[in-house]
């Protein structure tokens, strides 16, 4: 990933938590330098579940949340929506 590719995805996501006034260089360099050996639809894709998570998706997230999304980012479901998705009347 590009660094002119994460810095408007950051701020969308900074602009969604309304957290604008919060993000800075500092804190844009920290996040890149944690994220930057992944491609980009996978990291908008972690800031995406994020923001869906029901615990942790109030908040805007720290590299550790984004990390806990990047688990399921291979195409396969979670154990629940795996459980979700099994017929229920069979």
């Amino acid at each position: 990933m590009f660094k002119t590719e994460f810095v408007p995805l950051i701020m969308k996501v900074a602009r969604f938590y309304d957290a604008e006034k919060k993000v800075n260089d500092d804190m844009i360099e920290m996040y890149f330098e944690s994220l930057q050996h992944l491609p980009y639809e996978i990291v908008r894709a972690a800031f995406n579940a994020h923001a869906k998570d029901p615990e942790n998706g109030k908040y805007f997230p720290l590299p550790a949340h984004l990390f806990k999304h990047l688990i399921h980012s291979d195409g396969r479901p979670g154990s629940d929506e795996a459980w979700a998705l099994m017929p229920k009347h069979e």
